[in-house]
């Protein structure tokens, strides 16, 4: 199946577009050496720094699994500041940003529209092509450490390093207030404010420690899908069913992202999946499309199940190809 350059590029040119990026998506366009950790670099990096694991199962263990050996031995702070230190690496190499993170910002700058990017990264890709096409923006995330007063509330950060914990009730309210949903697109929002939804937490720097807003460890997994799955804001939850979706470089290795697609693309239509069909999905949903290299057998069954369009495409071809047809180019 060919994939439908021109709908999508329709889709991203009316602002018609929530994009959904994976680990994929932040590979496209940068040169190795530059490229934050994978999942399996982060993993052997922190291997690295422990020295032998303990002996017996599991005999391949996950990032999770190592993650959380890690905290044990050499506390949770270590760990945080070994992956933020890791992944602020690649700020400092050639300032080249993915391919995928740059077309948005350009989209946001060109058609002044408030772009919805929700992520399972922590790298600060987004932010810095924000910044640097100087759109005004918010990231959000999970405030995940259990002793923190904010505990089960959001994380908000601006472009300007402001932060602010706040309810989610507050979150959706004001989002509904600067963005919002129902308006007509006819004209252009005088100063649009771009939304980063950190699934998995954001990496904030040493001032914010405090907040762990970081799921990586085993136990990060079980507290998130048991707490904070249950606090996706609202409004996250309605662009996703308004608008058209474009996954970009989503691998669905995670069981809690393929619980969280559920929880939020179907909350609250108490409708079961069934072995032979699809979800039973609003006949007014969007289209939604997964592009990626190369997808498994089982990535296309979970997202067949969920109408889901998936094609096997690199995001180096396709990512330019789409700014071309927008006039944007992605690399000055």
């Amino acid at each position: 199946m060919e994939l439908p350059i021109e709908l999508i590029t329709q889709s991203i040119e009316q602002g018609d577009t929530v994009f959904f990026l994976g680990a994929g998506a932040s590979l496209a366009g940068v040169p190795e050496n530059s490229r934050v950790p994978g999942g399996n670099e982060l993993m052997n990096l922190l291997k690295g720094h422990l020295g032998d694991l303990p002996p017996g199962p599991p005999l391949n263990p996950t990032l999770s699994q190592v993650a959380m050996y890690y905290e044990k031995l050499a506390q949770r702070s270590n760990l945080l500041k070994t992956i933020y230190n890791e992944f602020e690496k690649s700020k400092n190499a050639d300032g080249l940003l993915p391919f995928t993170h740059s077309l948005i910002a350009k989209v946001a700058n060109k058609t002044r529209k408030a772009q919805i990017v929700l992520t399972t990264n922590y790298d600060h890709y987004m932010e810095r092509a924000f910044d640097r096409e100087e759109v005004s923006y918010m990231t959000v995330s999970h405030v995940t450490n259990p002793t923190h007063p904010g505990h089960t509330q959001l994380s908000i950060i601006d472009e300007n390093n402001n932060n602010e914990i706040i309810p989610t009730e507050q979150f959706d309210k004001n989002l509904y207030s600067y963005n919002p949903i129902d308006k007509p697109i006819d004209k252009p929002i005088d100063k649009p404010i771009s939304i980063i939804y950190k699934i998995h937490g954001n990496l904030p720097g040493p001032k914010l420690i405090d907040q762990d807003m970081v799921v990586i460890s085993e136990i990060d997994y079980y507290n998130f899908a048991a707490i904070h799955m249950q606090q996706i804001p609202k409004y996250i939850i309605q662009v996703l069913k308004k608008n058209n979706v474009l996954y970009l470089g989503y691998s669905l290795i995670d069981w809690d992202f393929r619980l969280f697609l559920y929880k939020s693309m179907f909350n609250g239509t108490k409708q079961l999946l069934t072995n032979s069909n699809r979800i039973l999905t609003d006949s007014n949903r969007k289209a939604q499309w997964a592009v990626a290299k190369k997808f498994g057998w089982f990535e296309k069954i979970f997202w067949d199940k969920f109408g889901v369009i998936t094609f096997d495409r690199n995001l180096e071809d396709i990512i330019p190809i789409i700014a071309n047809n927008l006039d944007i180019k992605i690399r000055e």
